[in-house]
């Protein structure tokens, strides 16, 4: 048996907001409305299963927000039923969370709310968390990592990822990389799926071509984000959008120390 540490699961790609900073902003765009399907769920599942890997921590990201995942509480149950899924979370910007069901909060081991400056469903979240307890964690969102103010510079790529793979995305497996490798094809100018070794087809032994050598050693891997050898800075995080009732210290409200500097280094370092 293969163990699988940490397995990224892309499901929806539509979003209420559109942070300026997002790591997953290029991911979100590659295709308009991506949405997985159950179908397509199913299979990787399936070969999952019959090529006897076990992933220890499934996390399911968007790229947009999971919560507008037309199948989220029938994935959430597929998922559960599955002998090769473990620890199984989710992250999300905590505007839907009435999408969820009983039976589909008790399929996620850990529901990450990152909770944004134009936050607007305080009572809501209040009673979401003294229902489900300790299920529910809440992430600050006053800051994003920005790598680079400059999309075209590069850094070396001597290993160390802050966003490995695998990650499911639509029907192909990348083995290396998270979201922000989409955002690294686009600094390059190159067809991300015409790169060598960043994806293959969603089947059988998909993981029987993975070297580890080659994390954060790509090429592609000069222009990503997730590159710790860039100096970044954490920015203030826009969200671009405005909803109606937000108070002016949103975050705060629920989050009381939200908003406190963090130390510069990026997230890999800390």
């Amino acid at each position: 048996m293969l163990t699988i540490y940490e397995f990224k699961l892309e499901v929806s790609s539509p979003c209420q907001n559109d942070c300026e900073l997002c790591a997953h902003a290029d991911l979100m765009r590659h295709i308009k409305g991506y949405q997985l399907t159950l179908e397509k769920l199913d299979r990787f599942l399936f070969y999952t299963e019959r090529s006897n890997y076990f992933i220890r921590s499934l996390s399911i990201h968007g790229p947009g927000e999971p919560f507008l995942w037309k199948d989220l509480n029938e994935g959430l149950r597929m998922l559960k039923r599955s002998r090769a899924i473990g620890w199984v979370t989710m992250v999300t910007n905590g505007l839907l969370l009435d999408r969820i069901t009983d039976e589909g909060m008790a399929c996620l081991d850990r529901l990450f709310v990152s909770v944004y400056a134009n936050y607007n469903r305080h009572e809501v979240l209040t009673r979401f968390r003294e229902k489900h307890g300790a299920r529910v964690r809440l992430w600050d969102g006053t800051y994003f990592w920005e790598h680079t103010p400059d999309a075209r510079q590069t850094v070396p790529a001597s290993g160390g990822c802050n966003c490995v793979g695998p990650m499911l995305y639509d029907d192909r497996i990348f083995p290396y990389c998270g979201p922000p490798v989409f955002g690294a094809a686009k600094a390059k100018g190159v067809d991300i799926l015409s790169l060598p070794n960043i994806s293959v087809p969603l089947g059988p032994n998909y993981m029987a071509g993975y070297n580890a050598r080659l994390v954060g050693r790509m090429d592609i891997c000069r222009y990503c984000w997730a590159n710790p050898n860039f100096h970044g800075q954490w920015r203030q995080n826009d969200p671009r959008k405005t909803f109606p009732d937000t108070p002016p210290d949103a975050i705060c409200r629920v989050i009381p120390g939200a908003g406190q500097e963090r130390p510069a280094a990026s997230p890999v370092v800390q």
